[in-house]
């Protein structure tokens, strides 16, 4: 095979490690539905745990893609038309969203989640996964759209 190289250096990074920090945020999503659903207060530390690795295992995943597209080029000289600046962009906005959970949800670990608190609660990290999910769908357009 002549001219047949490889070079394992070359390849992207972001899509290798983006998937950790998707899971922890996911499950801390699904650990915090089974906390309200069960009733069981063991499903709250499950939910910290897993969010508070998905969070900080975020700006891993955010140096990986400034690595893989060069720099800062598609943010100083936006093309709106392109889902890159939108795929980082509501990534983003997924990661602030999981982390506002985060630090909100950690000043009150002793207080009982009814009402108003509970809807905060699940709203937030709802609206957390939605962006993530809309981050993946766009992630998606960009490798396999035509």
């Amino acid at each position: 095979m002549v001219g047949l190289t490889f070079d394992p250096f070359t390849l992207p990074v972001h899509p290798a490690v983006v998937h950790f920090p998707m899971a922890m945020l996911t499950f801390a999503w699904v650990c915090l539905i089974l906390r309200y659903v069960t009733g069981k207060e063991h499903w709250d530390q499950r939910a910290r745990l897993f969010e508070v690795i998905g969070v900080v295992s975020l700006p891993v995943v955010v140096t990986a893609a400034f690595i893989d597209t060069s720099g800062f080029d598609f943010i100083v000289h936006p093309q709106w038309g392109k889902p890159l600046l939108w795929h980082a962009i509501v990534a983003l906005s997924a990661g602030g969203t999981f982390a506002a959970h985060y630090l909100w949800r950690r000043k009150r670990t002793n207080m009982p989640f009814a009402g108003r608190e509970a809807t905060i609660d699940i709203g937030l990290a709802t609206a957390g996964l939605w962006l993530l999910i809309t981050a993946g769908l766009i992630a998606g357009e960009m490798v396999y759209a035509r």
